[in-house]
């Protein structure tokens, strides 16, 4: 008798870990539907910075460096 139950346990734990992508995945699948059935406005998107100037940066310039074979269309590599 005690070798069915300790056979079913690992059984039963397989097909728990096998069965959690599906039920995580479903979960997420009816988080996004809610959200999509809301009716909230999706084009408004609330943000402080919206309407405001970008900071002023200063980045320094790059360059390409020198390439020792020709890329460019037609043209043979050496």
């Amino acid at each position: 008798m005690s070798t069915e139950t300790e056979s079913a346990r690992p059984r039963s734990r397989r097909l728990w870990l096998a069965l959690l992508p599906l039920g995580l995945f479903m979960a997420l699948a009816a988080i996004f539907l809610a959200q999509l059935l809301s009716g909230r406005d999706n084009s408004v998107v609330p943000s402080a910075l919206i309407g405001a100037e970008a900071p002023q940066t200063s980045l320094p310039r790059w360059t390409v460096p020198a390439c020792p074979v020709s890329i460019r269309p037609g043209s043979r590599a050496r």
